[in-house]
């Protein structure tokens, strides 16, 4: 983290948080996490088939591997993911869960965080629950994007883990400044075999997106499922796989590429209320579903 330490800073007129280290602990599930030398050094095929599946196959490979454990197989960056857990954990009081051990194969072993996903909560809870979580929400991503950045990409500094450069399997990032990172990801449309007039219509858009924002520490995949919540708060945030120094307005815009537009979440437009809207890139970049989705 010695290196990591010179590519980022602090703003320093962020105002202080409400939700402390002490308090993010206390949010966590209290169960004995596993030690991390009790954990095996090699995921067989086997021993996957014994631990109950987390959540849907199609969104990720997670299963439960004890009562205190939750294993992973993260990618295509296989490092970035518990690189980003264990940054965001020493540098903020947003509660993750603790990478317990991680290997060059992109499997994370980290604690089990007793929860329920937001998206399945969210219509159960009341009026003062929902304005709390709000709240704390606002705050965690307030925290998180008082990071920034010299260098676009995962935190780790290797490639954009995001889907709009996951086409082929040439590597895409990190880059150097914003200038870069559009250039990458018009590379990364054109790669895609779309219709190729459509294609450079919308690299047109993002070229029209304003210069000059912050390069701030970035989730990626801020929607509702990946946010566990217990007795009416945020107990966990959790899948950083996407997780990176991004310009500024990324969070919002991602937050909205596969939203479930017919929940609630987004029908209150609980997304403004927790981050700054940025609105005219969000509609820019949005076209771009329709080239790297038809790959």
């Amino acid at each position: 983290m010695g290196q990591e330490n010179s590519r980022f800073k602090r703003q320093k007129s962020q105002p202080k948080q409400q939700v402390t280290r002490a308090t993010a602990a206390t949010a966590m599930a209290s169960l004995q996490a596993t030690p991390a030398s009790s954990l095996p050094d090699t995921i067989t095929g086997a021993m996957l088939q014994n631990c109950q599946r987390l959540g849907s196959a199609a969104l990720g490979q997670v299963w439960r591997y004890d009562a205190h454990t939750v294993l992973k197989r993260s990618g295509p960056s296989p490092t970035a993911e518990a690189a980003a857990m264990r940054f965001v954990r020493e540098h903020t009081s947003i509660p993750v869960p603790k990478v317990l051990k991680s290997d060059a194969n992109g499997y994370i072993f980290m604690e089990y965080v007793d929860g329920q996903p937001l998206d399945q909560a969210w219509e159960r809870l009341n009026s003062v629950q929902r304005k709390g979580i709000v709240d704390q929400l606002r705050g965690c991503l307030g925290e998180l994007h008082a990071v920034s950045g010299s260098f676009i990409g995962s935190v780790d500094r290797s490639i954009c883990n995001d889907q709009l450069f996951e086409n082929c399997e040439s590597p895409y990032g990190p880059y150097a400044d914003e200038a870069a990172f559009r250039k990458g990801m018009a590379q990364s449309l054109r790669a895609c075999g779309a219709d190729p007039t459509w294609t450079d219509v919308v690299i047109g858009f993002i070229d029209a997106i304003p210069t000059g924002r912050r390069i701030v520490l970035t989730h990626g995949d801020f929607v509702p499922r990946n946010i566990l919540v217990r007795d009416g708060r945020v107990v966990a945030i959790v899948d950083w796989e996407m997780a990176g120094f991004y310009p500024e307005y990324w969070e919002y815009a991602k937050a909205h590429f596969f939203a479930d537009y017919q929940h609630p979440w987004m029908r209150e437009r609980v997304l403004d209320q927790i981050m700054t809207p940025f609105k005219l890139e969000l509609g820019l970049l949005l076209h771009t579903r329709k080239v790297f989705l038809e790959f």
